[in-house]
């Protein structure tokens, strides 16, 4: 750095400013050049476009606390030592100084460069952010999926509790359970007895975990929150902030997680997190209560039954309400259990859809099948993009070490434009009646489970137009064979999906009329392989 003020120019400032990866040492780096300038007492703030307000962040050489400056004057007219930091053109902060014999020239020079370089560490340290959170993400899934494997209660909410205190660092916490009454009872506890959980109500006297179990809604409370929605009753107990989540299946409600006091605070991707583990243990207790009610004679047997209806409750039961789109599946495996799956769900004004095909079948498949499942609604409805919750499902199933992988293709569809992005990872080709053509939408990765990484990509968007048709399948179908052991294959399902499309058919009907031909051409032979099908029509 110059030693004399005379010998800095914007190439020694950007030597000084640029590169840097903290907020801390960007700070540090600020005030060593204002001292330089003779720029002291200054202030350093931040722009909320929202309040259209600066907000001070910085102190140097003055008092740390500050109040707002309404920005729309001081952006259309600065006043004497109010610097506008700019970032491609807009705003992003203010430098000021009260400083009476400072170096004018030099500050404005440092104020130049000082916007971008505010822009570049503050999206450095976010992406540090977004990787902690994804590895913390794929822990949680990978212990969550270890849930599974446990067929004793207490040692399943144990093994419950101890995942989730190491996701949100609570100082307290419990599960509670419903009892043969239908009443709530604490089963695990850590730092809390009956009497800190029946204290906890809310202002119209219910107590709290109740109201979590009757809902069925997560409730995330912190700070000057507490006192407008909670209660407590017991002296002597504080509280710094509660999360508790509902142990709630299609079949039943089977408890509450509560927390309480974080060693920080209680956040949305905490509570994401945690979200995913009690998804895990709801389906860990369902089917522990399935195979304790159902396993007491012909064990195996009784093993299929439950898988099967394991694996009926993962399927969608209600098709997407978007006009534009007739949307329709079916799965059915060759035994009574299979590793086939379908999904489909509703995410912010768009439909995706995805299906899968886990090696082999039957009850193994199933399980491997069911932690999937869970993975699979978690990454579907929180990332970015198609791509990425395919790499974190990935992530899940590596390391699960099952030996089993699984092959995937998902579709999100936009019903503004009828455009539509894919990704597949391994799968059989997506099959698309566009107009007069048939097109073949190949995989853009490999399949899930085998590596640490799978590679998939997200397509670019495809324009499609009324009356389209695009087909999701396993390859159950195109590898059905008859008699002859001759396989029914992609050109005569292809032909069987033309015939149907040019007689009208749609949704339900559609995929019928597939399975029809199907089933004309094997004989009515039994299945190989379990067979599904997601078919998506432009109405």
């Amino acid at each position: 750095m110059p030693t004399d003020v005379g010998d800095l120019n914007l190439s020694s400032i950007a030597d000084v400013l640029v590169g840097v990866e903290s907020t801390e040492l960007l700070v540090h780096r600020i005030e060593q050049l204002l001292t330089r300038f003779h720029a002291l007492p200054a202030r350093l703030w931040l722009i909320d476009m929202s309040d259209m307000v600066f907000y001070a962040v910085a102190a140097f050489a003055c008092e740390s606390q500050a109040e707002d400056l309404p920005a729309q004057d001081i952006l259309m007219d600065p006043p004497a030592g109010h610097w506008v930091l700019y970032h491609q053109g807009d705003p992003v902060g203010l430098l000021t100084t009260v400083a009476e014999d400072y170096q004018a020239s030099a500050v404005e020079l440092t104020t130049t460069l000082l916007g971008p370089s505010l822009m570049a560490v503050n999206n450095h340290e976010q992406t540090l952010r977004e990787l902690r959170q994804m590895h913390l993400q794929n822990d949680r899934l990978i212990t969550a999926g270890r849930l599974l494997q446990h067929l004793d209660v207490e040692v399943l909410l144990t093994e419950i509790m101890q995942c989730i205190l190491d996701t949100v660092h609570a100082d307290v916490g419990a599960i509670l359970v419903v009892n043969e009454h239908g009443q709530l009872e604490v089963s695990v506890a850590w730092g809390m007895h009956d009497e800190h959980i029946d204290a906890i109500t809310t202002h119209s006297g219910e107590r709290l975990v109740d109201v979590v179990l009757d809902t069925g809604q997560n409730l995330r409370v912190h700070g000057k929150r507490l006192e407008k929605e909670l209660r407590c009753t017991l002296e002597g107990v504080h509280l710094t902030g509660v999360l508790a989540l509902p142990l709630v299946s299609s079949e039943r409600k089977h408890g509450v997680v509560f927390l309480a006091n974080p060693q920080k605070t209680f956040t949305k991707d905490h509570e994401r997190l945690v979200t995913v583990v009690c998804d895990m243990a709801t389906i860990a207790l369902d089917n522990l209560l399935l195979v304790r009610n159902k396993m007491a004679n012909e064990r195996m047997q009784r093993d299929m039954e439950v898988a099967k209806q394991v694996q009926a409750r993962m399927l969608p039961e209600k098709v997407p309400s978007v006009e534009a789109y007739v949307i329709a599946g079916l799965s059915q495996p060759s035994e009574e259990t299979g590793g086939d799956y379908y999904t489909w769900l509703e995410r912010d004004g768009h439909v995706v859809c995805m299906i899968g095909d886990v090696t082999g079948h039957g009850l193994g498949a199933a399980l491997f099948t069911t932690a999937a499942h869970a993975m699979t609604q978690y990454q579907l409805r929180n990332s970015r993009d198609l791509a990425h919750a395919m790499e974190a499902l990935n992530q899940g199933l590596y390391h699960m070490r099952s030996g089993r992988f699984m092959t995937a293709a998902a579709v999100e569809l936009n019903p503004q434009d009828l455009t539509f992005t894919y990704a597949s990872a391994g799968h059989n080709p997506l099959l698309w009646l566009h107009g007069d053509e048939m097109r073949w939408l190949e995989s853009s990765g490999t399949p899930l489970g085998i590596m640490r990484r799978a590679n998939v990509t997200a397509e670019e968007p495809l324009q499609m137009a009324v009356g389209d048709v695009l087909l999701l399948y396993t390859d159950g179908i195109t590898e059905a064979f008859n008699h002859d052991g001759e396989w029914w294959g992609e050109e005569a399902m292809a032909t069987s999906l033309r015939r149907a499309h040019n007689r009208g058919l749609q949704g339900d009907a559609l995929i019928a009329a597939l399975m029809q031909d199907l089933r004309a051409f094997t004989g009515n032979r039994p299945l190989g392989d379990d067979v599904t099908l997601v078919a998506i029509t432009v109405r």
